[in-house]
């Protein structure tokens, strides 16, 4: 009957020991986690602008090879820039996004190796 007990004590810490592990190593990379996923949707939202800014700016330029000349060509003109000018906001901050992105995987992978380091740490502490 001891040795029962025994045994669903130690199982009982081992359970609590690996639930407050995951705990602790899960609550250090929420943020990271969620910050990369917002990046991520950012990103995905921007090349979909991209996209429908690209097929505007095309849409435009045909209509204006259709069309007659005058001053409706010069405004077609205009907004083709202008559409070209927010189509390289986009990809100019979508680069951007993809730096950042980059450098908070290169922070998790750094966070990551110390976390594993210091557990090293500790067990070569705990087995002297």
């Amino acid at each position: 009957m001891e040795h029962k007990d025994d045994s669903s004590q130690y199982r009982s810490i081992i359970l609590n020991k690996l639930l407050d592990r995951n705990k602790r190593e899960t609550n250090a990379f929420q943020d990271l986690v969620h910050f990369h996923n917002r990046l991520t949707d950012n990103a995905s939202m921007l090349k979909n602008e991209n996209l429908r800014l690209t097929v505007q700016n095309e849409n435009l330029r045909v209509d204006l090879l259709r069309g007659p000349s005058g001053s409706s060509d010069r405004a077609a003109q205009e907004k083709i820039q202008m559409l070209e000018q927010k189509v390289l906001a986009q990809q100019e901050e979508l680069t951007e996004l993809h730096k950042k992105r980059s450098e908070n995987v290169q922070l998790l992978i750094d966070i990551n190796a110390k976390q594993v380091e210091r557990e090293n740490e500790i067990t070569s502490l705990k087995n002297k």
